[in-house]
């Protein structure tokens, strides 16, 4: 069989090529897991926050259309989720302020007590938009949820499905009592019912935002301040509680599977002045929460050890060439002799394979090094291990000569 020899220059421009790829794989920035904002414009948290302040009216509303981008997250299996602000309202036979994105399936959360049953704030116009009043014999517990498919105008706009919530509910059934209240909790007066509340907000809020309806997930869930109404509730407590669990969702890797690609916390301040400063101050407060919980989870790191392969190409592409341009060098390392007048494929093969060996030993330099630096470090000692691997050639091409002569 014919031993192929390739031209030295077509070697020497291709192992610079591979080279190249791995100084721009090494410069690129590393990809950012976490951020305020959104992936498009990542903000910093006083960008967000001055972005709240500035977005109030002069007599402190929210402006009809309001979309702020609050913050977004990678998880390791690279999908992106965001949590951005809206301003909306909902009436019986329409949404004002939001145009549900197209094949997307969308869920909206409706508050309700253990009946299924509100009439006043913005349930009410939700549940008659879906086409849902009273359901009798579909009691709930507090605290818990019923995920049901939306029918009627709502269904029309792109609403897919009702994530029913009971939180604030009456004890006995009783619908004339003070709601959360029981045997329990009565008598401890304002600070039991403020526990009562913020246990079922946590039960419900942690359901809320992984549900899903006959086994699939939601693209977008609308999520209204839960609890902020006739539950009592601050909405530093909603938005704390919020931020708080997303958190702990994004940390668990089977929950984070069932997150929607985006959460819109709806907002709407018209009929309550003052109530969107409310909003901002909970927002700038709490949102910290889902973003530290985040941060300490593992993240995949990018795969390196092909950069010593890059850089072993970059040092023989550098030996080639500079023998081809100072044919002396060949006297001084007459191992490399062989590649700058007629490589084949069999001494390329025989250079990267102890070329790398010898680098993996070498790992250890390298491997304690952080980003950047651990790339560079790689590239580099690709490069440098090949004059360190002319001696090691040249005495295994010294024992098989004795071994066939």
């Amino acid at each position: 069989m014919a031993i192929v020899h390739f031209r030295p220059l077509i070697v020497c421009l291709a192992l610079s090529l591979i080279f190249l790829l791995g100084v721009i794989w090494a410069i690129r920035p590393e990809p950012s897991w976490v951020g305020f904002g959104s992936p498009e414009a990542t903000l910093s948290k006083q960008a967000i926050e001055k972005a709240l302040l500035e977005s109030k009216t002069s007599d402190g509303l929210a402006p009809a259309g309001l979309r702020i981008p609050i913050v977004w997250f990678r998880t390791p299996e690279n999908r992106i989720i965001r949590v951005t602000l809206r301003e909306m309202s909902f009436e019986d036979d329409r949404i004002d302020g939001f145009r549900i994105p197209p094949d997307q399936r969308v869920a909206i959360v409706s508050s309700v007590d253990q009946k299924v049953y509100v009439s006043s704030g913005s349930s009410g116009p939700i549940l008659r938009g879906c086409a849902l009043t009273r359901l009798d014999g579909r009691a709930m517990l507090p605290g818990s949820i019923d995920v049901i498919p939306c029918q009627g105008v709502y269904s029309k706009l792109g609403i897919a499905s009702i994530v029913n919530v009971a939180i604030v509910t009456f004890s006995n059934d009783q619908l004339d009592l003070p709601p959360c209240f029981s045997l329990l909790y009565e008598q401890q007066g304002d600070k039991g019912y403020q526990e009562c509340m913020l246990d079922q907000l946590r039960s419900g809020i942690g359901s809320i935002i992984a549900a899903k309806e006959g086994g699939n997930t939601f693209d977008l869930l609308i999520l209204p301040e839960l609890t902020t109404g006739h539950g009592g509730l601050s909405k530093r407590q909603f938005y704390a509680t919020f931020f708080s669990l997303l958190g702990n969702k994004l940390s668990d890797a089977t929950a984070r599977k069932l997150l929607p690609s985006e959460i819109v916390l709806q907002v709407w301040s018209h009929d309550r002045p003052g109530s969107f400063l409310q909003t901002i101050d909970g927002i700038r407060r709490e949102i910290d929460g889902s973003v530290e919980a985040f941060s300490k989870i593992d993240h995949p790191a990018r795969s390196i050890s092909w950069l010593r392969l890059a850089g072993i190409a970059g040092g023989l592409s550098l030996a080639i060439s500079g023998m081809l341009i100072f044919p002396r060098l060949q006297a001084v390392f007459p191992a490399l002799q062989s590649l700058a007048s007629a490589p084949t494929a069999t001494s390329l093969l025989a250079w990267i394979v102890i070329c790398f060996g010898l680098a993996d030993s070498l790992y250890g330099l390298a491997g304690s090094a952080t980003p950047p630096w651990e790339e560079y470090t790689q590239l580099g000692l690709g490069v440098l291990i090949v004059p360190i691997a002319a001696p090691v050639i040249k005495a295994l091409k010294s024992v098989q000569d004795s071994i066939t002569g």
